[in-house]
């Protein structure tokens, strides 16, 4: 991970935003507002009139299309629905343009591939927003378990933000059965796989509210992942435990704001942009590991729960 001391004298990336939601105008856009290094040159959204409210608000431009933004950034923030993220985030990386990005980068396999071909092959830096990767006390413990050996983890991420007055709730994409799979399985699997190593399968089951995976690893380690995005008031529930022969760990759950959180990745992204680094622990091809590994437990469940095997992250016939 890039620290913010290292940004030196990096010169000013110009950034610009896409989407114009709850998440994009308090994390994305004003974060890149205030960011030392970061000049936020102006906001673009389907919605013309959501991306003037965010613009007026800070000052920047409302650009009229997607082509007008590029024209003018470096960067490019995108803060939308994984469908749209990935068309969007393709014809970024034919301009040139290094992405940061939301999680899941697609909403399948094939559109994450396409995503981390089309970042690769342009030569852009990139980087996932998987959020939890970005708060030091985290990320310290995370680098710590990942020397030592551990047999099992256990994991149940439950929130009720699809059933709550969460500004979340009127998502379409979570909307949809199963959405926690691809929503909060990304966070899960962003600690897990550093820690675990790559998995070698991944078997999964659904039920009314709930995505529940079993994965295995390189190392010989065995994960139990259970997901909600609608889980009752005595099931709400954030706990990451890894055991093995000389002991336990729990991740800790510091008090952390997104906005820090996003104003590291952003600092990471200005000085990976501006070195021409191409590669961090959490860019566009570890994005793409973890679809990988998310549509291997979807086609597990949607096949009786029959274990499907990964090859260096890629799902084969189960």
């Amino acid at each position: 991970m890039i620290e913010k001391s290292h940004l030196g004298n990096a010169m000013t990336v110009r950034f610009g935003v896409v989407g114009a939601s709850h998440w994009a105008r308090t994390v994305h856009a004003r974060t890149l507002s205030d960011l030392p290094g970061a000049h936020l040159v102006g906001v673009w959204s389907r919605t013309a009139a959501h991306a003037t409210e965010i613009a007026q608000e800070l000052n920047v431009t409302a650009f009229e299309t997607f082509e007008e933004m590029l024209d003018a950034v470096d960067v490019v923030s995108i803060a939308v629905s994984p469908q749209a993220q990935a068309s969007l985030a393709l014809k970024a990386a034919a301009a040139g343009k290094s992405l940061l990005l939301e999680k899941p980068m697609a909403p399948d396999v094939v559109g994450a591939n396409a995503v981390a071909q089309a970042i690769r092959d342009a030569g852009v830096s990139s980087i996932v927003f998987f959020m939890r990767r970005f708060v030091q006390e985290i990320e310290d413990v995370i680098s710590a378990a990942a020397a030592r050996k551990w047999t099992n983890a256990r994991v149940a991420i439950h929130s009720n933000a699809m059933s709550s007055e969460s500004p979340y709730a009127s998502s379409i994409w979570r909307q949809q059965p199963h959405s926690e799979l691809w929503d909060i399985g990304p966070h899960v699997l962003s600690v897990l796989l550093p820690v675990l190593g790559p998995a070698t399968s991944v078997s999964a089951e659904f039920d009314d509210r709930h995505s529940l995976l079993t994965t295995t690893h390189a190392g010989g380690a065995t994960s139990h992942i259970s997901l909600s995005l609608r889980a009752t008031a005595d099931e709400i529930i954030r706990e990451y435990r890894f055991s093995g022969d000389d002991g336990e760990i729990v991740l800790p759950e510091p008090s952390f704001s997104p906005h820090d959180a996003f104003a590291r990745a952003a600092l990471d992204l200005i000085e990976m942009h501006s070195t021409g680094t191409l590669t961090h622990n959490c860019d566009a091809a570890f994005g793409l590991e973890v679809s990988r590994l998310l549509a291997g437990g979807e086609r597990s469940a949607l096949n009786g729960g029959i274990a499907v095997k990964l090859d260096h992250g890629k799902a084969l016939s189960p």
